[in-house]
């Protein structure tokens, strides 16, 4: 039986996951409480990881680590950066990149760029992200910038968009990916936007419905 980590930073974006699978046991509260379904013949380890690339990185460790998982889920909200990115739009990560991350003023690469890694890209594991596209109907990939800073001004996310070829921006993502791409896990990131381009100091009055549509999403994928 599969087991698969599903992590979400905020409160707000693992209970609607949780309300789509019915009753969870609960496997662990230290350091992260840890909530347990079996599904569709896969066994779902939830947590909430908290906000940031050091709580996000840790939290995908330990469901590594302590249950074995072997896929990695991650839900959430982000900023849009282009104007594509409308309010409540999903997406499915194709890339991340640290865009915070910098070793140009003492080595020979791109900013965002981890060595020995040979672009500063890290990718979504080909298959999960190709079946989830498929079964979502979504027929282009994005680009996730991720760093531990929210970002609502729009000059900001302008600049992140056209330095790094982003679409959308979150403050987990790279903790996530570069933690999977260290433990040779699979990762697959599905991101709905709650605040676009122009409007990133109404987070707290958009997140709350941009995170409804996850728990229908959970269960097209399981």
């Amino acid at each position: 039986m599969k087991k698969i980590g599903v992590i979400a930073a905020m409160e707000k974006e693992l209970l609607p996951l949780l309300s789509g699978v019915g009753k969870t046991e609960r496997v662990a509260e230290f350091p992260y409480a840890v909530s347990r379904i079996t599904a569709e013949e896969r066994e779902l380890y939830f947590t909430q990881s908290g906000i940031g690339e050091i709580s996000a990185g840790a939290a995908t460790q330990y469901l590594i680590s302590a249950f074995g998982c072997e896929e990695i889920w991650n839900f959430g909200v982000v900023g849009g950066l282009t104007d594509k990115m409308d309010y409540n739009h999903l997406s499915i990560v194709q890339r991340v990149v640290h865009y915070a991350f910098d070793l140009t003023a003492i080595d020979p690469v791109e900013k965002g760029q981890y060595l020995p890694q040979k672009s500063r890209y890290i990718l979504a594991d080909a298959n999960l992200y190709q079946k989830a596209s498929a079964l979502l109907g979504l027929t282009q990939g994005v680009t996730l910038a991720s760093a531990d800073k929210f970002v609502a001004d729009a000059s900001e996310k302008e600049y992140i968009a056209k330095e790094f070829d982003a679409d959308i921006c979150d403050m987990e993502g790279a903790g996530i990916a570069l933690i999977c791409e260290k433990n040779n896990v699979p990762f697959l990131m599905v991101k709905a936007v709650s605040d676009t381009k122009n409007d990133g100091a109404k987070f707290n009055e958009l997140v709350q419905g941009a995170c409804q549509g996850f728990a229908t999403v959970l269960q097209k994928l399981l």
